[in-house]
């Protein structure tokens, strides 16, 4: 390929002049993908949805967008292959670093903690009789919205010796060692006003 395309083929990707073209392909020795990647790494490309051609000509041209030679080689010198979920390179997840890991842990702690809720279920007894046996997860809503009723409502009903424990899939042996724990304290409390 003659020098002239290369500068042009770099246009098409870059938003660059002519003679910022021809810049980054002489430090590249003359590698049309290495000129590019440079150009990248200077923030100089254009953005997913736009090119040259597509910015001049609006509608007229159709986009351009790395081919998968072009990738190959970026990979071989040391870039990273990046695609959207329609295939399409992505050139902004290059340019992301690790933001996106710590959606990643969130969502994954999220759906980590709607499986503990969605798996048990919380059992409010009196005097070793079942009164109320409801899933976790609506605990949870409840607890949230009307934390104010609730903590006061469950602090009064350890006084009348209600208890509450959780069971099902998961092992919450120390959550319904700090319920039956809060439990002796009522009754302590209990005896020493009696």
């Amino acid at each position: 390929m003659e020098k002239l395309e290369k500068i042009e083929q770099i246009r098409k990707y870059a938003n660059v002049t002519f003679e910022e073209a021809m810049a980054a392909l002489d430090e590249a020795e003359g590698d049309t993908v290495n000129a590019i990647i440079l150009l990248e790494k200077q923030g100089k490309l254009y953005g997913k949805e736009e090119s040259r051609t597509s910015q001049k000509n609006a509608g007229s041209a159709e986009q351009i967008h790395f081919d998968d030679a072009m990738w190959e080689k970026a990979e071989q010198v040391g870039g990273e292959r990046t695609e959207s979920a329609d295939g399409e390179p992505d050139h902004e997840a290059r340019h992301s670093g690790n933001n996106h890991s710590s959606g990643k842990t969130i969502g994954n702690a999220v759906r980590k903690v709607w499986n503990i809720l969605r798996s048990n279920s919380l059992h409010v007894t009196h005097k070793d009789k079942t009164l109320v046996v409801m899933p976790a997860w609506l605990f949870a809503i409840l607890l949230v919205f009307f934390w104010h009723v609730m903590a006061v409502a469950i602090v009064i009903s350890l006084f009348f010796s209600v208890r509450y424990s959780f069971s099902g899939k998961d092992d919450l042996s120390k959550v319904n060692d700090y319920l039956d724990k809060a439990g002796e304290i009522a009754d302590e409390i209990k005896v020493e006003f009696q």
